[in-house]
Parts: C-alpha cells; structure tokens; sequence
C-alpha cells in the first residue's frame, strides 16, 4: 500500500497541479488578447485558481490523514475521511464540467491563437 500512495502522489497529484498551474497561465493570456471574442472564456482562469487551491489542500488531506490510514491500517473512526475525499472528488468533477461549459467543450473558434488552443488541449 505505501508503494501505491507514493505512485499516486508521483504520478497524479504532482501532474494534476502543474496541469492546472499552466493552463491558468494560458487562460489568462488567453482571456487578456481575445476579451472582445464572444467565444472568450471570460473568468476561465479564475476557475482554474480556485481549482488548483483546491485540489492542493485536497491533496494534503490525502497525504496527511488518509493514505497513512490506508498504509497503517483503516480504523472505524478513520472512515470519515475516505468518504470526505470521495465527496470531494465528486465536486472536482462538477468543476470539471463547468470549465467544459465555459469552453463549448473545450473547442476552440477558428481564429483562436496556439495559447487558446494548448489551454483547451491541457
């Protein structure tokens, strides 16, 4: 189990963040050069900042309390905090179809720039 959680924190949690890092970066570019663009995701990076913030202190509860739980051995009293981080994932993907919203699925007009399109292929 302690090498799965450490995988987990390698491959996903690490990856996860400097996704999220450098697509608001683009976002913000994106929102600055096409804000008269009807097509422009108008606060699309403010959702990705507020995402990433949550998505970090997510993580930290996931290191800090449950994977030792899971690596330790999962008490009765230690439950609470699995279904709290099965909710939590819940509400990431709410977010996640909300930024789909906001993009038409994440598809990019004709005249978009290279930002616009690696932010919807992010």
């Amino acid at each position: 189990m302690r090498d799965l959680t450490a995988y987990i924190q390698r491959r996903y949690h690490a990856i996860h963040l400097n996704r999220l890092f450098v697509a608001t970066r683009l976002a913000r570019r994106v929102e600055l050069e096409f804000a008269a663009h009807p097509a422009c995701p108008q606060g699309f990076s403010h959702h990705l900042n507020a995402l990433a913030e949550d998505i970090e202190i997510h993580q930290a509860k996931e290191r800090d309390e449950v994977f030792p739980s899971l690596v330790y051995g999962l008490r009765s009293s230690q439950k609470f905090p699995v279904l709290r981080m099965m909710i939590e994932h819940d509400g990431f993907a709410e977010e996640l179809d909300s930024l789909s919203a906001m993009t038409r699925g994440y598809t990019v007009p004709d005249d978009a720039n290279t930002d616009w399109n690696l932010l919807c292929a992010t």
